[in-house]
């Protein structure tokens, strides 16, 4: 009888009270992010809870974790969020994490990318799928490849000091700040 109602007990819980919450947090996530009608959310890593997801181009396994990733039909949105403010121009490193969220997102889903959307402290930018970013990334990434291979010396494409520091190729950079 104490099994049947602790079960009993269980079930309600989780279809009357917590199934509920689960929905309404989704759907203030979604007009918090300012998601159209239509979309539903498939991917989650805001919380880091994502799995990673991989795909291989040009010699390289790419991998990442987008923030949010929503589907409409064959249709794929990306989400990002980014810690600092705004920049008045988009870097290039920004187009391309949006790339390799493109092409990971179409890998694993099968979804035609639509989308991204880069969420700054203080506004957000939004990025149209372009078939041009892929092989941009392609090439980004066969440098990386050569850089790290000592190949071929890493190149400067910036003049921001702070950005200099945290980069990866820092130490192989001859022209660091």
């Amino acid at each position: 009888m104490n099994l049947n109602l602790g079960l009993g007990l269980f079930i309600f819980f989780n279809f009357f009270l917590f199934l509920p919450y689960l929905l309404l947090k989704k759907r203030r996530l979604s007009r918090e992010l300012g998601i159209p009608e239509g979309w539903k959310l498939i991917y989650t890593d805001a919380q880091g809870e994502g799995r990673l997801l991989k795909a291989f181009m040009k010699g390289v396994i790419l991998c990442g974790k987008p923030d949010w990733v929503y589907q409409n039909r064959s249709q794929a949105l990306v989400i990002e969020d980014k810690q600092g403010t705004k920049p008045g121009e988009l870097y290039l490193s920004h187009r391309m994490q949006l790339a390799a969220y493109f092409l990971l997102v179409e890998k694993e889903f099968g979804l035609r990318p639509y989308q991204g959307i880069l969420r700054f402290r203080d506004g957000q930018t939004e990025v149209s799928y372009d078939p041009t970013l892929i092989p941009a990334l392609g090439t980004l990434l066969e440098e990386m490849r050569a850089i790290l291979l000592r190949k071929t010396p890493a190149r400067r494409n910036h003049s921001s000091r702070s950005r200099c520091r945290r980069c990866k190729f820092y130490e192989h950079c001859n022209e660091r700040l």
